[in-house]
């Protein structure tokens, strides 16, 4: 099950006993950074798996560039994200999208771009459209070369 990783649920508080997460990387569309009080993590945005229109998240015991690049082997692409809050500003957030989950990406009204996954789920980034597939096609380029060199053959996918 070499396609499983492991990871431990996030818990604020110091524990003796964690319960541990297996997931692959396709079950996931994208990851945020996630804090509490002095504790850090990594939320996972995973697949819409029939629940209707419920998000499903876990968080989990390590930061979002430790995931990426040791447990997934810098398959995420880290974009700037945005979001409207309640009382109409746009934060925005660092988020890393899995490529392997897009169905499609479309430019905003803004200067902004949005990408739809497989599971009906969006994300708003702050880049344009024409930036973030530039951006997107050097990201793969060097996940196929990373994989070359890890592997020793050329990348199927």
């Amino acid at each position: 099950m070499a396609f499983l990783h492991r990871f431990f649920f996030f818990s604020s508080a110091p524990v003796t006993f964690k319960t541990e997460l297996y997931i692959s990387s396709g079950g996931i569309d994208f990851l945020t950074y996630h804090k509490q009080g002095t504790a850090e993590g990594t939320s996972f945005h995973v697949s819409n798996i029939g629940k209707g229109n419920e998000d499903i998240n876990h968080i989990v015991d390590t930061l979002p560039e430790i995931c990426n690049n040791v447990a997934f082997n810098g398959l995420f692409f880290k974009c700037t994200a945005e979001q409207t809050e309640s009382g109409g500003g746009m934060r925005k957030f660092t988020a890393w999208i899995n490529p392997q989950n897009i169905s499609h990406v479309r430019a905003s009204i803004s200067t902004g771009t949005i990408i739809y996954f497989r599971s009906g789920r969006l994300l708003a980034i702050a880049n344009t459209l024409k930036d973030f597939m530039k951006g997107l096609i050097e990201h793969n380029k060097k996940y196929s070369e990373r994989r070359r060199s890890d592997y020793g053959k050329k990348d199927s996918e």
